[in-house]
């Protein structure tokens, strides 16, 4: 009985440790900033093609749901989806979800952009 006490005892030290870092990570988890879900605009920016893909998955080798100039605002989801690229919601005031690279748009105030200038 004396053997199995030692591997017992070090079995029931390694699931306090588990719980104890669980617990640990819960609280992490519970005390940094949530993260926001609200929408915000932006502008796309000139590109090498003279327009930004608008894509139906974050993929190079997605649909092309429409193609967007320079200067047009969109509306976009305030996380990104997959590095490097922005879900959009809305072009303008038609909806639309879909994805653009993250680098050929830059974020504005919504309150800041004419509407007319879609």
């Amino acid at each position: 009985m004396k053997k199995l006490a030692a591997p017992m005892k070090s079995f029931g030290n390694l699931i306090l440790m588990t719980l104890i870092c669980v617990v640990i990570f819960w609280v992490f988890m519970a005390l940094r900033p949530a993260q926001a879900t609200y929408s915000t605009c932006a502008v796309v920016l000139r590109t090498p093609d003279g327009f930004l893909n608008l894509r139906k998955k974050p993929m190079m080798g997605s649909k092309v749901l429409a193609r967007l100039k320079p200067g047009q605002w969109i509306t976009i989801g305030s996380e990104s989806i997959k590095e490097g690229w922005t879900k959009v919601e809305s072009i303008g005031d038609r909806e639309i979800l879909g994805f653009v690279g993250t680098r050929f748009i830059v974020r504005v105030r919504c309150d800041q952009l004419d509407p007319t200038d879609d």
